[in-house]
């Protein structure tokens, strides 16, 4: 039972893998590589390609579950989304964790940021990747209405936190310029 598990996940995480690429063939100009983060971004980012490349985990995440009915794994909805949105970021981003020489000559020096990045993208993705796998489960569970999926104090309770967040980053920014400066 857990080897079909593994076999299922693992599939899923793939079929995401794979929608990157698709989705790079499908909207080369408007196609968004996380790692501009690193470089700066010099040009325009496309929204569409920035928000059809976030939506991927929760895309499949929810397929995932949807399927699941079909092909039970014995698995709650948010572990199955939330595997399968870890799964499909892993596999772009292990061969740099694993063989450090193949990442590009370009990062060479910001390694530990590529390697934040990374980490920073398993993450989103994995939770992502649960809320899809939410999503499924409350389709299947319940007669879906968009606005029962919000929570409006937790929605405003989201912008508030995420508010400080800026705040404080924005200060912890300052701060470490501040150390920057020639103190002379």
């Amino acid at each position: 039972m857990i080897i079909r598990s593994l076999i299922f996940l693992l599939v899923f995480g793939i079929i995401g893998s794979l929608l990157f690429k698709v989705q790079k063939r499908l909207m080369p100009k408007r196609y968004f590589y996380y790692s501009r983060l690193i470089d700066g971004i010099e040009d325009e980012i496309s929204f569409l390609g920035l928000a059809s490349r976030t939506f991927i985990p929760l895309f499949i995440g929810l397929v995932a579950v949807l399927v699941e009915t079909l092909i039970p794994i014995e698995m709650s909805s948010l572990s199955i989304g939330a595997t399968v949105g870890f799964f499909s970021i892993f596999l772009i981003v292990w061969p740099d964790f694993i063989n450090p020489e193949l990442i590009s000559p370009h990062f060479l020096k910001v390694k530990w940021k590529l390697f934040t990045l990374y980490l920073f993208l398993l993450i989103c993705f994995t939770v992502f990747g649960g809320i899809g796998g939410l999503f499924g489960q409350y389709i299947l569970t319940n007669e879906f209405t968009f606005l029962q999926l919000f929570d409006l104090k937790g929605i405003f309770n989201g912008i508030i936190a995420t508010a400080l967040w800026v705040i404080g980053t924005y200060l912890l920014k300052i701060f470490a310029q501040s150390f920057k400066k020639d103190h002379r």
